[in-house]
Protein backbone atom coordinates (compact mmCIF):
# COMPACT_ATOMS: atom_id res chain seq x y z
CA UNK A 1 0.00 0.00 0.00
CA UNK A 2 1.69 3.31 -0.88
CA UNK A 3 1.61 5.74 2.24
CA UNK A 4 -0.56 8.87 2.31
CA UNK A 5 -3.21 7.39 -0.28
CA UNK A 6 -5.22 5.03 2.07
CA UNK A 7 -5.16 8.19 4.16
CA UNK A 8 -7.12 10.16 1.65
CA UNK A 9 -9.39 7.73 0.57
CA UNK A 10 -11.15 7.12 3.99
CA UNK A 11 -12.42 10.57 4.08
CA UNK A 12 -13.75 10.61 0.70
CA UNK A 13 -15.65 7.20 1.70
CA UNK A 14 -17.17 8.94 4.86
CA UNK A 15 -18.07 11.61 3.26
CA UNK A 16 -19.82 9.75 0.45
CA UNK A 17 -21.08 7.33 2.68
CA UNK A 18 -23.08 10.49 5.17
CA UNK A 19 -23.79 12.03 2.17
CA UNK A 20 -25.78 8.88 0.88
CA UNK A 21 -27.56 8.56 4.48
CA UNK A 22 -28.02 12.14 4.48
CA UNK A 23 -30.35 12.34 1.01
CA UNK A 24 -32.08 9.17 1.85
CA UNK A 25 -33.23 10.60 5.58
CA UNK A 26 -33.78 14.10 3.61
CA UNK A 27 -36.36 11.94 1.06
CA UNK A 28 -37.83 10.46 3.75
CA UNK A 29 -39.26 13.87 5.09
CA UNK A 30 -41.04 14.67 2.63
CA UNK A 31 -44.02 12.25 3.06
CA UNK A 32 -46.49 12.46 5.78
CA UNK A 33 -49.22 9.72 6.75
CA UNK A 34 -52.61 9.23 7.50
CA UNK A 35 -54.11 6.86 10.38
CA UNK A 36 -56.88 6.35 13.20
CA UNK A 37 -59.55 3.76 13.92
CA UNK A 38 -62.77 2.46 12.57
CA UNK A 39 -65.60 2.75 14.91
CA UNK A 40 -69.56 2.09 15.10
CA UNK A 41 -71.13 5.39 15.51
CA UNK A 42 -73.32 4.06 18.36
CA UNK A 43 -71.74 1.60 20.24
CA UNK A 44 -67.87 3.22 19.81
CA UNK A 45 -66.84 -0.39 19.36
CA UNK A 46 -63.84 -1.06 16.85
CA UNK A 47 -65.13 -1.79 13.27
CA UNK A 48 -62.66 -4.83 11.69
CA UNK A 49 -62.69 -5.45 8.16
CA UNK A 50 -63.38 -1.68 6.93
CA UNK A 51 -61.81 -0.81 3.20
CA UNK A 52 -60.13 2.20 3.93
CA UNK A 53 -59.11 4.16 0.57
CA UNK A 54 -57.22 6.75 -0.32
CA UNK A 55 -59.64 8.12 -3.53
CA UNK A 56 -57.89 8.67 -6.76
CA UNK A 57 -54.63 7.02 -5.51
CA UNK A 58 -55.39 3.64 -5.51
CA UNK A 59 -54.18 2.52 -2.42
CA UNK A 60 -57.04 1.28 0.27
CA UNK A 61 -56.17 -0.99 3.56
CA UNK A 62 -58.54 -3.10 6.04
CA UNK A 63 -59.14 -1.82 9.05
CA UNK A 64 -57.23 -4.97 11.50
CA UNK A 65 -59.08 -6.36 14.44
CA UNK A 66 -58.85 -3.11 16.45
CA UNK A 67 -60.45 -1.24 13.93
CA UNK A 68 -56.83 0.47 13.04
CA UNK A 69 -56.07 1.95 9.43
CA UNK A 70 -52.58 3.06 8.39
CA UNK A 71 -51.62 4.70 4.93
CA UNK A 72 -47.60 5.66 5.17
CA UNK A 73 -45.57 7.50 2.61
CA UNK A 74 -47.93 10.14 1.34
CA UNK A 75 -46.91 12.95 -0.16
CA UNK A 76 -48.07 15.98 0.73
CA UNK A 77 -51.37 16.95 -1.03
CA UNK A 78 -54.92 17.11 0.06
CA UNK A 79 -56.65 13.66 0.29
CA UNK A 80 -60.31 12.06 0.09
CA UNK A 81 -60.99 9.05 2.44
CA UNK A 82 -63.98 6.75 2.41
CA UNK A 83 -64.55 3.99 4.47
CA UNK A 84 -66.95 1.13 3.08
CA UNK A 85 -68.42 -2.20 5.57
CA UNK A 86 -70.86 -4.09 4.60
CA UNK A 87 -73.80 -3.04 6.80
CA UNK A 88 -72.54 -0.01 7.31
CA UNK A 89 -73.14 3.30 5.38
CA UNK A 90 -70.26 4.45 2.99
CA UNK A 91 -68.38 7.42 5.21
CA UNK A 92 -66.36 10.08 3.36
CA UNK A 93 -64.25 13.12 3.99
CA UNK A 94 -62.64 15.78 1.63
CA UNK A 95 -59.53 17.67 1.97
CA UNK A 96 -57.67 15.93 4.29
CA UNK A 97 -54.28 17.83 4.50
CA UNK A 98 -51.46 15.53 4.62
CA UNK A 99 -47.70 17.66 5.58
CA UNK A 100 -44.18 16.14 5.26
CA UNK A 101 -43.03 14.70 7.97
CA UNK A 102 -46.34 14.72 9.81
CA UNK A 103 -48.71 12.25 10.66
CA UNK A 104 -52.90 12.70 10.28
CA UNK A 105 -54.90 11.32 12.91
CA UNK A 106 -58.60 10.76 12.21
CA UNK A 107 -61.25 8.42 13.41
CA UNK A 108 -64.23 7.50 11.45
CA UNK A 109 -67.46 6.90 13.14
CA UNK A 110 -69.76 4.23 10.71
CA UNK A 111 -73.21 4.38 10.82
CA UNK A 112 -75.16 0.87 10.62
CA UNK A 113 -77.51 0.90 7.81
CA UNK A 114 -81.44 0.64 9.38
CA UNK A 115 -82.54 -3.04 9.21
CA UNK A 116 -84.80 -4.46 6.00
CA UNK A 117 -88.62 -4.58 7.45
CA UNK A 118 -89.48 -7.99 8.04
CA UNK A 119 -92.34 -7.88 5.92
CA UNK A 120 -94.65 -9.32 8.39
CA UNK A 121 -98.07 -10.32 6.94
CA UNK A 122 -101.25 -8.45 8.58
CA UNK A 123 -104.50 -9.94 8.20
CA UNK A 124 -106.86 -7.55 5.71
CA UNK A 125 -109.43 -5.86 7.36
CA UNK A 126 -112.98 -6.08 6.76
CA UNK A 127 -113.71 -3.70 4.24
CA UNK A 128 -111.25 -5.83 2.00
CA UNK A 129 -113.12 -9.13 3.38
CA UNK A 130 -116.42 -7.46 2.12
CA UNK A 131 -114.87 -6.57 -1.24
CA UNK A 132 -114.05 -10.24 -1.66
CA UNK A 133 -117.08 -11.84 -1.04
CA UNK A 134 -118.96 -9.78 -3.19
CA UNK A 135 -116.70 -9.71 -6.01
CA UNK A 136 -116.67 -13.65 -5.98
CA UNK A 137 -120.61 -13.57 -5.60
CA UNK A 138 -120.82 -11.30 -8.58
CA UNK A 139 -118.55 -13.69 -10.81
CA UNK A 140 -120.42 -16.74 -9.67
CA UNK A 141 -123.28 -15.06 -10.95
CA UNK A 142 -122.16 -14.02 -14.19
CA UNK A 143 -120.93 -17.74 -14.62
CA UNK A 144 -123.90 -19.24 -13.90
CA UNK A 145 -125.63 -16.85 -16.66
CA UNK A 146 -123.39 -17.61 -19.02
CA UNK A 147 -123.70 -21.18 -18.79
CA UNK A 148 -127.65 -21.39 -18.33
CA UNK A 149 -127.96 -19.02 -21.59
CA UNK A 150 -130.14 -21.14 -24.02
CA UNK A 151 -131.86 -20.12 -27.16
CA UNK A 152 -135.73 -19.40 -26.47
CA UNK A 153 -137.46 -21.83 -28.90
CA UNK A 154 -141.48 -21.82 -29.24
CA UNK A 155 -143.34 -25.65 -28.73
CA UNK A 156 -146.18 -24.70 -31.24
Amino acid sequence: MIPGKGETMRPLFSLLTALVILSGSAQAATVGRIQGTILDSKTQKPVSGATVQLEDTGRSVISDENGAYLFLSLDPDAYTLIVTREGYNTWRKRNIMVQADFGTLLHVPLEKMPEPATGAYTRPGPLVILAIVLLMAIWQTLRFFRQNRHPQTSDM
